[in-house]
């Protein structure tokens, strides 16, 4: 994330940037939704400037649906992202799975390791987050 904004916007100087993220401009950003997912909705409901980016959106595996999100987070700056990507590879049932046969284990770590971007995804998001300050979640 933080090589590719450093390449799409070389032209800004830091203090450009950080003055840029720190000014949120939506309230919340759902990532990882189906489009009738309930957080949104309610947010809307309640006045607040709430925004999806599910699957139709952008594949979250690519390069280009990541880059997808990356402008749109450029564009909101969401005080809040809310990110559910999928726990099934990690999930208690597969736990169990795991033990029950080497073909079902070694499936279920293959698994695990094709939606490992997803949370290498999800890190770099919290980083961004964290690093706008206290008061974006």
């Amino acid at each position: 994330m933080k090589a590719y904004y450093s390449k799409k916007y070389s032209h800004m100087t830091l203090d450009d940037i950080q003055r840029h993220w720190h000014t949120p401009k939506s309230h919340m950003l759902e990532v990882y939704c189906s489009d009738q997912s309930q957080l949104t909705q309610q947010g809307q409901n309640v006045g607040l400037s709430s925004y999806r980016f599910g699957l139709r959106h952008g594949d979250l595996s690519q390069f280009s649906g990541k880059c997808k999100l990356y402008d749109l987070l450029w564009t909101l700056r969401p005080r809040h992202v809310w990110l559910a990507p999928k726990c099934g590879p990690w999930s208690s049932w597969n736990r169990l799975n795991s033990m029950k046969s080497m073909q079902l284990s070694k499936q279920i770590q293959d698994d695990r390791r094709a939606e490992n971007v997803h949370l290498l995804l999800c890190d770099a998001m919290f980083r961004l987050q964290d690093w706008r300050g206290d008061t974006f979640h």
